[in-house]
């Protein structure tokens, strides 16, 4: 090829760069529009050595030692308008049978617009962009719950899950080893909170994730909480937290990595009286509630024509709710097995194992033994 041939080949490849950047504009909002219908239904046995001890109020609880429990039960449905523009509804159906408060039906309602693949727009009730394993989905989850570190930073804390907000995020540089970011502002009030905020508090939430290499992702998230306290209790001004995780995965291997740390700015949690332990605490030091967990599970598969594969996993995670409290703790190990059937179907034999140290309240956590088997569709 001459020189000649190298500029005319270069001048029709500038002159047809705008003609390929407006038919990708196109596709993004382009097309027809697309609704798409999906559903989770997790059904579970358990049995656990915990019982209740009628002499000992502290281990009274609701359920008996093996029972039936219908662990989800979600509709949702997807709109999407190419990739520029998409929306989601999503209700947890399972409510309505009197597990948790009815309130709480409402799961996933927001909308997101996408210009371009670097900047997003996204407002209504989503997950806060905090911790990758509140971020994996229950659906694509290899255990059959998150465990305590979850329950206690995430949930009890409010440092993630669902929120009513607004998000920027994106991803830039290629898709393979991309960086992808969030930044959202949030109400702080919860999942099905009040949509006006009834006093001035709110959290901000960012996170970052990369890959450096194609069999492995790192992420960093952070969530600053700003209260607005009411006069007549003595609530701390902020609460942070902050956490670093990693994902590996080389063939059928999987290995994801977690550790959390943030003030524990509701003591309140594990007192006997929550009603009047606001007025007691002093605040004026704030101790800190630190977990790492880390799931180790690998893919075998064994009957290709129905796409049926073995998955045993392991997880083990260790919590300290409060720093300065001696022997408080909660350290879980979770073997289990799964059978994976197509895309959409899992059986799922699992055993928790938790121990708590001799300081850990009764009514948090107690030494259990559990098993579960769980038929889950994820669609």
């Amino acid at each position: 090829m001459n020189r000649w041939s190298t500029t005319v080949l270069a001048l029709a490849l500038l002159m047809s760069a705008p003609v390929r950047g407006q038919e990708q504009e196109g596709r993004r909002f382009g097309g027809k529009p697309e609704v798409r219908i999906g559903a989770n239904l997790h059904a579970m046995w358990m049995w656990t050595d915990r019982t209740a001890d009628p002499t000992d109020y502290a281990q009274l609880r609701p359920d008996p030692d093996n029972a039936f429990v219908l662990n989800m039960a979600r509709l949702e449905a997807l709109f999407s308008q190419g990739s520029g523009l998409s929306a989601k509804l999503q209700g947890d159906f399972d409510q309505l049978m009197g597990k948790g408060k009815s309130r709480a039906l409402l799961r996933d309602a927001w909308v997101r617009f996408r210009p371009w693949s670097f900047l997003e727009l996204k407002m209504g009730q989503f997950k806060r962009p905090f911790s990758r394993w509140e971020l994996r989905s229950m659906g694509k989850l290899e255990t059959i719950n998150r465990g305590p570190s979850n329950a206690w930073l995430i949930e009890a804390l409010g440092y993630g899950d669902r929120d009513l907000g607004a998000q920027l995020g994106g991803q830039v540089g290629e898709s393979d080893f991309g960086l992808q970011y969030a930044l959202g502002i949030f109400n702080g009030t919860g999942r099905n909170g009040p949509e006006t905020d009834p006093d001035g508090s709110k959290d901000l939430v960012a996170r970052v994730a990369g890959n450096p290499a194609r069999w492995l992702s790192l992420g960093l998230n952070g969530s600053l909480k700003l209260f607005d306290p009411q006069p007549e209790s003595y609530a701390p001004e902020r609460g942070w937290a902050a956490g670093a995780d990693a994902r590996l995965e080389l063939g059928g291997l999987r290995v994801l990595a977690e550790g959390l740390l943030g003030e524990n700015h509701n003591q309140c949690l594990y007192t006997e009286a929550p009603e009047v332990c606001r007025f007691l605490p002093d605040y004026s030091t704030v101790p800190y509630s630190w977990s790492a967990a880390m799931m180790v599970s690998y893919n075998i598969p064994i009957y290709r024509k129905w796409r049926m594969r073995l998955q045993p996993v392991v997880k083990a995670e260790y919590l300290v709710p409060d720093h300065e409290a001696s022997d408080f703790w909660i350290a879980t190990v979770t073997p289990g097995l799964n059978l994976r059937v197509g895309r959409y179907l899992r059986f799922m034999a699992h055993g928790e194992f938790t121990i708590p140290g001799e300081a850990t309240p009764d009514y948090l956590w107690l030494s259990e033994n559990r098993f579960m088997f769980q038929v889950a569709f994820d669609r």
